[in-house]
């Protein structure tokens, strides 16, 4: 058997960054967000994110394990919590040279086929 070493390098946004993008999740990242931040930003979600985009699915179906036991319970909160993973996403993304998938002036969106979420951005390499 052969073993090869395979090393990536993956750009992770900090919390200046993510909070200089996306100013409407800016106090939510410092609180109760906090811990979602903390999971999405990580080189294994980056990597689970780029693998589902792959296989054509929106980028959020890839990291849903990683944040859905930190999402608040259903409600107002939850659905708020989810738009906020979707901007965590984005914000990953496109530190990796991702870019939206855009169709007719709008941003595609496509679904996810995982319980809880709905929809989510595709995305393609710049």
């Amino acid at each position: 058997m052969k073993t090869e070493k395979y090393i990536k390098t993956v750009q992770i946004p900090e919390l200046i960054d993510f909070k200089d993008r996306f100013r409407r999740y800016a106090p939510y990242s410092q609180s109760a967000g906090s811990s979602l931040f903390a999971a999405v930003m990580t080189p294994e979600s980056f990597i689970s994110a780029e693998e589902a985009t792959f296989l054509n699915r929106p980028a959020v179906a890839g990291i849903v394990r990683f944040v859905d036991r930190l999402l608040p319970p259903d409600g107002k909160g939850r659905d708020y919590a989810k738009q906020y993973v979707g901007a965590l996403v984005c914000c990953l993304m496109e530190a990796n040279d991702y870019e939206k998938v855009q169709t007719k002036g709008k941003d595609k969106k496509t679904a996810v086929g995982v319980q809880g979420f709905t929809v989510g951005q595709a995305y393609k390499k710049v």
